[in-house]
């Protein structure tokens, strides 16, 4: 059993190694022009880009602790097991359209960019 494992563990190493070369060579070099016809970002386009990446994530992080909040005081003030099933239910639903704002609008952006559409992750066929 543990020959088996090393064995298994050998063959994807070696896999991993001779795929290595072929990374490289698909990395982009400096100065080329990137998928999609975009020329390469310099330093400070890359940082505007990081700060407003970090501006939106915060304010994500921000909306999804009001709703945390909200659903604590509902919890907080539920009387029985129904009206705690009330305060999870509007938890999900909140939650659920925060996700799909983002969703939105990172597929608004991408448009924008000319970048290619396809579905959302994760739904596909499971």
């Amino acid at each position: 059993m543990k020959s088996s494992l090393r064995l298994a563990v050998a063959a994807l190493a070696a896999a991993f190694a001779m795929s290595l070369p072929a990374l490289a060579a698909e990395s982009p070099r400096p100065g080329a022009v990137q998928e999609g016809g975009r020329p390469p970002m310099d330093d400070a386009q890359r940082k505007e880009m990081q700060q407003k990446m970090k501006e939106r994530v915060l304010d994500h992080i921000d909306a999804k602790i009001k709703i945390l909040q909200s659903t604590q005081s509902c919890i907080r003030a539920a009387s029985d097991v129904e009206s705690m099933a009330v305060c999870h239910a509007q938890e999900r639903k909140q939650m659920k359209d925060i996700r799909d704002k983002e969703r939105s609008e990172i597929r608004e952006r991408n448009a924008q960019r000319g970048e290619r559409q396809g579905p959302p992750p994760g739904s596909g066929p499971r």
